[in-house]
C-alpha cells in the first residue's frame, strides 16, 4: 500500500548507502536508526539500518552490482 512514507526507506537506505561509501559510519547507523524509529515493527525500516553495518567494499560492490543491471554502472571489470 502506498502511504505518505511511500518511498521513503529507500531515501534513507541510499543516504545511508552514500554515508557508508564516504566513510562516515556514525552518520550511517545515525541515519538507520532514525528510519527504523518511525516504524519499530516493520522489518522495511531495518533495512538502512543493515546496511549501514556492512563493510564499505560490500557496499561498493553491491551498488556496482546493482547499476551494471540497470544498465548504467562502470563496465564489467571495472569497480569505480
Amino acid at each position: 500500500p502506498r502511504g505518505a512514507d511511500y518511498g521513503l526507506v529507500s531515501h534513507f537506505t541510499t543516504s545511508v548507502a552514500d554515508q557508508v561509501l564516504a566513510g562516515d559510519r556514525l552518520g550511517a547507523l545515525r541515519t538507520g536508526l532514525a528510519c527504523w524509529r518511525m516504524h519499530p515493527a516493520d522489518a522495511r525500516y531495518a533495512k538502512p539500518l543493515v546496511y549501514a553495518l556492512w563493510p564499505r567494499g560490500l557496499m561498493r560492490a553491491y551498488r556496482n552490482a546493482k547499476a551494471r543491471v540497470a544498465g548504467v554502472g562502470p563496465a564489467p571489470g571495472r569497480t569505480s
